[in-house]
Formats: structure tokens, sequence, C-alpha cells
């Protein structure tokens, strides 16, 4: 217990020491938008090994908060159909509830799939996410997902990423809706948890737009996601091809949701 205290204390000084430095590079609005467009296509695995060669934990939680910065000044397009800019933070809330309300995305349902426990499916609940925000009627550019790369363990499990979807708040922030934390966070309060798992307290934040499928591929992709493939050649054991199936024959109200627009 006192090592895991002193483990504490020393990643918070190295957080302080990050927040005291200087924020020059900080990017800019055009090319934080740029940024969240081009890193779809990358493979943040990669990019992750190459942003964190030679650089010390105090670098990494000062170019993560300079991420968070160019975030929360960012400035969504303002949606060119009748979609509401932000919602509440009640409706981040039900979003979040509904997840394991959902029978594919729930993290019950991991059973269902082969590989479940051993991919976790947070990709898939933070694609369920983002579609079901853009069924009630989101702006788009409203929301992003978010991802952490880097050594993680908890619990005897170790992984190497992880993902949710975040959207605007009405009062400005950016929600985080993840039921590994159980509970809507801000971004900076979602990467503070998830860098209470990190194994070298260099956990990278990345921030892309929505459309970004899993940590090592590019946009939503038929092949990728299996859609054509049958149950038994589909890595996912057609777990997104039920997905879309029921985002195409149920309600929203059936996990508590609702359009924003009525």
């Amino acid at each position: 217990m006192l090592l895991i205290r002193f483990s504490q204390i020393i990643f918070s000084v190295i957080i302080c020491c990050a927040l005291s430095m200087s924020y020059a590079n900080t990017q800019t609005a055009e090319e934080f938008r740029t940024s969240l467009k081009s890193l779809v296509a990358k493979d943040l695995l990669q990019a992750h090994r190459n942003d964190v060669f030679g650089k010390t934990p105090a670098d990494i939680a000062a170019t993560n908060i300079q991420v968070l910065q160019s975030l929360d000044a960012y400035q969504p397009k303002q949606p060119t159909q009748k979609r509401v800019y932000a919602v509440d933070r009640d409706f981040a809330v039900a979003t979040l509830r509904s997840i394991n309300r959902n029978p594919i995305v729930s993290d019950y349902a991991l059973y269902d799939y082969k590989n479940g426990l051993e991919i976790g499916f947070c990709f898939g609940r933070a694609t369920y996410v983002h579609l079901a925000l853009l069924r009630a009627g989101v702006n788009k550019d409203s929301i992003k997902k978010v991802w952490v790369v880097g050594p993680m363990e908890s619990g005897g499990l170790k992984w190497q990423f992880h993902v949710a979807t975040a959207v605007l708040s009405t009062e400005g922030q950016w929600l985080v809706m993840d039921t590994f934390s159980g509970s809507v966070m801000t971004v900076a309060e979602w990467l503070s948890f998830m860098n209470e798992n990190s194994q070298d307290n260099k956990l990278r934040l990345y921030v892309t737009n929505p459309e970004k499928f899993s940590v090592a591929l590019g946009k939503y992709d038929r092949v990728q996601m299996g859609l054509d493939l049958s149950a038994e050649q589909d890595w996912y054991s057609h777990y997104f091809v039920k997905l879309m199936k029921w985002m195409g024959t149920h309600p929203l109200s059936d996990v508590g949701l609702y359009d924003l627009r009525q």
C-alpha cells in the first residue's frame, strides 16, 4: 500500500510540473482541426511508440495537457441541417446508461462473442455511442473519440489502448461516456482515471474525429467490421453486423434515449 501511495504522489508531482510548463506549442484551432481528421487514418500504436520514445512521463503529461487545452478551445462547425450543437449532462448520462441497456454492446454481452474478453470491444461501445448520438440528432462535429495508448493493467488484465466517445455539452465541456470509468467525466477527468491503470505513466491522449474505427485502423469499413462476412469468418462474430441491424430496427426509446430534435 505504501508503494502504491508513493507512486500516486510521484505521478501527482509529474502532473503539477507539467501544468506549470509553457503552452507555446499548443496547436492553433486550424492545426487541431487538421489533426482530428489526419489521426483517423493513423496507427495510433505506432504513433505512440514514436511519441514516447526518449520522453519522460512529465514530457508526455505536458503533451497531453496541450491536447486537452486544444480540445477545450475547439469550436465545432455549426450543423448545416437541423441538429443540436450540444447536449446537457443528463442526456450524456442517459447515453452512458444506454450502453448496458443495449443487448449487443452491453458489457454483459461480451460472452456472446469469441475473443470478447480478450479484445474487450471498447471500440465497439464507442462506435455505438457515436451512432446513437447521431440518431438522437447531435451535430456530427460535436462528437469525438478519445483514445489513450500505452501499457495498462487492471485486475490482472493487460492491454495497450482504450477508447471512448465524447460529446460537447451545453456547458462547453467535452463529456466522455465510458462504462469502464463508470460515470460521465470530462476528458481531463477521464484521462486522470485512465492514468491510474498506466504501467509507465506515459499514457498518450489522442483525439480524433469519431469515424475512426480502431486504434490501428482508419474509418469505419465494411470489410473490417465484417458486414459482408459470415459469422464464422468474422473476427468479431458479427458484433457489428448485429449492431447495425439493431440500429436499423429498434427505436432509441428501447435504451432510454430520444431524438433531441423533437
